[in-house]
């Protein structure tokens, strides 16, 4: 049979047989069958005959899904035409799609990702499964995988020298800093963790990665805000920005990372409580934020407008012919709350900003009122020095001999000497050898020894010196339960050991959430 309204013709084209078979019929019913689609046998004056369907016509055989039709030829048999319309039936495979190809019908598989099921995605092989091929993810610390097919691998927990998972992979703590509110990591790979005082005010006690911040290299955190050296040696803050501490001409917090204008071949960072500085390649040191006490080192320069929310050169320099510092001069500096101090090449450290009897360091020799500093000054007494830390009204030098001489505020014995009496000039930590490491905190000091060992000392209200105590010590004393330390960092009331194993203990205050809750002895810190 032929589909409606196909042509057909009684003769033959050239070269076939004749349309009359020649038996007698009264009706069609007598005639023999045709023998192709594209040809009638129908009885036409008493005598059978064969029509033939014109070229192109559309016989009723046809076989769906199978990506083409049937056509007649005109000369009564068929010929295949594609027909990319004749899609294969439905698989009911949310994952595949019925289509045409050149080798024939076929179910494709949708591309991976494509939604399925509840909450399934494709995998790219036509099935539906719970996660993307080669894609990781993180569950409690836990590192994952999704396989081929699309199936989630068990979890591994993050442990030993990559104790944290993050982007969906174990990795290591290259660094860690403390600040007043909160505190930060750095992973291997350049991701940061932060944990704490939030930019709007909110406690997070649980450490989260810090979005649309670039690979690092370096962390530096104030006592609200937080700044990241990046590779290619420019600076991205965020946080608090209430006295222009994130560099970026404003005063408006933010919290994400921005970009510190301007400020570029950074190879060193450091932040205070509201400002901060950058050590150049070139050696000169810039420095951003609240200048009340000097601590911007401007050597008392009128500021130009704006000057406390762009960097500005700080001219942090020579006692003797007040050059700026540059690379054969400085080697390193170190922020304290309002104060900051440069350590030269040749042992010695000069210090600006608050440098009064009530504010660190104290560097005369001698008492005398508060006032601000705002041109660096040589400590007196300083020779020899390899590392200076600062902490919230005390300053401490670290020797090449391996002890260490602090100065300031002494009211909780943060200066290790045995007395509870401020120095005006640096005194000798006692019974303390083989420091490798300082860092401070609002009134206690610790030291990390070349053994791996910590030793804390000062005010311990909050459990700041990890002895399971409230006791203050005058005199440096073994944190207990602390070995293979591979570096150490304070702030406030806090501390925190990053040790060679790759895992992290801390111990102290945290009301606001940075060390994960109140830890009197050292206590494990997953971030």
């Amino acid at each position: 049979m032929l589909v409606a309204g196909c042509g057909f013709r009684s003769a033959p084209p050239p070269g076939t047989a004749p349309t009359a078979t020649g038996t007698p019929c009264a009706v069609d019913a007598e005639c023999p069958a045709a023998t192709s689609p594209c040809m009638v046998s129908t009885c036409a004056d008493g005598v059978c005959q064969m029509q033939v369907a014109t070229a192109g016509a559309l016989p009723r055989v046809q076989v769906a899904g199978d990506c083409q039709e049937l056509i007649c030829d005109g000369r009564g048999a068929t010929m295949p035409r594609e027909n990319l319309g004749d899609t294969p039936a439905d698989d009911a495979n949310e994952c595949t799609d019925e289509v045409c190809t050149p080798s024939g019908p076929a179910h494709a598989p949708l591309a991976a990702g494509a939604k399925c099921g509840e909450a399934g995605v494709c995998n790219g092989k036509g099935r539906c499964g719970a996660c993307l091929p080669d894609v990781a993810r993180c569950e409690k610390n836990a590192a994952q995988t999704c396989s081929g097919e699309g199936d989630w691998s068990p979890a591994v927990a993050c442990a030993g020298a990559t104790p944290i998972c993050a982007v969906g992979r174990c990795a290591g703590i290259t660094s860690l800093a403390l600040g007043a509110t909160h505190g930060c990591v750095l992973l291997d790979g350049g991701t940061a963790r932060c944990s704490g005082f939030a930019t709007a005010g909110q406690i997070s006690r649980s450490s989260s990665r810090i979005v649309g911040l670039p690979p690092a290299s370096a962390l530096a955190v104030g006592a609200h805000h937080r700044c990241a050296l990046l590779g290619d040696g420019t600076v991205r803050c965020w946080g608090n920005d209430a006295a222009g501490e994130l560099g970026d001409g404003s005063s408006e917090g933010h919290p994400t990372p921005i970009a510190a204008v301007g400020v570029e071949g950074v190879t060193e960072l450091a932040a205070g409580d509201g400002h901060t500085c950058a050590r150049l390649a070139k050696g000169t040191v810039i420095c951003w934020g609240h200048d009340e006490k000097g601590q911007l080192g401007d050597a008392g320069t009128p500021p130009p407008p704006n000057a406390t929310t762009h960097p500005t050169m700080a001219l942090m320099r020579k006692r003797q012919v007040e050059t700026a510092f540059f690379a054969p001069e400085v080697a390193s500096f170190a922020l304290g709350g309002e104060t900051t101090c440069g350590l030269r090449r040749d042992g010695k450290v000069d210090c600006w900003g608050a440098l009064g009897i009530d504010a660190a360091p104290l560097i005369s020799g001698k008492p005398r009122p508060p006032k601000p500093t705002p041109k660096p000054k040589l400590v007196a007494g300083l020779k020899g020095v390899t590392a200076v830390a600062l902490g919230g009204d005390h300053s401490c030098a670290l020797l090449q001999d391996g002890s260490a001489t602090c100065w300031g505020d002494n009211e909780k014995g943060q200066l290790g000497d045995g007395s509870p009496a401020k120095k005006h000039a640096p005194a000798k930590v006692k019974g303390l050898v083989g420091v490798v490491e300082l860092a401070l905190g609002h009134d206690h000091t610790c030291a990390r020894l070349g053994d791996g060992s910590v030793q804390c000392w000062g005010g311990n209200a909050a459990g700041q010196l990890g002895d399971g105590t409230t006791t203050d010590r005058k005199i440096p004393a073994a944190v207990p339960g602390i070995a293979g330390a591979a570096a150490i960092v304070a702030a406030g009331d806090r501390t925190c050991a990053r040790l060679q194993s790759g895992s992290v203990l801390c111990w102290g205050d945290d009301a606001d959430g940075a060390i994960g809750g109140p830890k009197p002895t050292p206590t494990a810190v997953t971030w």
